[in-house]
């Protein structure tokens, strides 16, 4: 940031010999010269892989930390899915300014519908997102130390002792004379 100030410094003297910056002038400096031409791909393999890593990392101590009951299998698989696509989404916004406003655009119509059933899916959801959004703009450490965080808070957490849990019964049956005898038990 601070090599940036004095490219901006030097810069006021060529740009405007007045001794002072245009709007126009610091716009182009500190944005629209920002964007590379392409997407390095050694950068990309590696931003893609650690997401990855993460992903299946947060994978498994999801279903660690979920009850049996409310396990979603399919939630969980979304979760890789969602950090890799994220990163990947991440990486060609920053490669390119036309394409982040296309992006912007194209994504901001997007709503989801599912209803959350724990507030712990959650956390994991937007820590998924989080971890694509991280590592698709090259801060894997950053990544790797916030799933460090996370992880140490949700595993303790969960271990810490509570109330009595409500349970919920789950009954399957093969048609209306066995749902009438089940009823009827309870």
């Amino acid at each position: 940031a601070s090599n940036n100030i004095f490219k901006i410094l030097f810069m006021q003297k060529i740009l405007n010999g007045r001794g002072f910056m245009s709007f126009k002038d610091i716009f182009k400096n500190s944005f629209l010269n920002g964007f590379t031409n392409g997407i390095d791909v050694r950068t990309m393999i590696i931003g893609l892989a650690v997401t990855t890593i993460i992903a299946v990392y947060i994978f498994f101590i999801y279903r660690l930390v979920t009850r049996k009951t409310f396990y979603s299998q399919t939630f969980n698989l979304s979760l890789i899915a969602m950090a890799v696509i994220t990163s990947a989404i991440i990486l060609t916004i920053q490669s390119n300014i036309v394409m982040s406003l296309g992006m912007v655009g194209a994504l901001s119509i997007i709503r989801f519908r599912t209803a959350i059933k724990d507030p712990l899916d959650l956390v994991f959801l937007y820590w998924s997102i989080s971890i694509g959004i991280i590592c698709g703009a090259g801060l894997s450490v950053i990544a790797v130390t916030l799933t460090r965080i996370i992880s140490i808070i949700v595993l303790l957490m969960q271990n810490y002792p509570t109330k009595k849990l409500s349970m919920i019964l789950i009954v399957n049956s093969n048609n209306i004379k066995s749902d009438k005898v089940i009823l009827e038990t309870l």
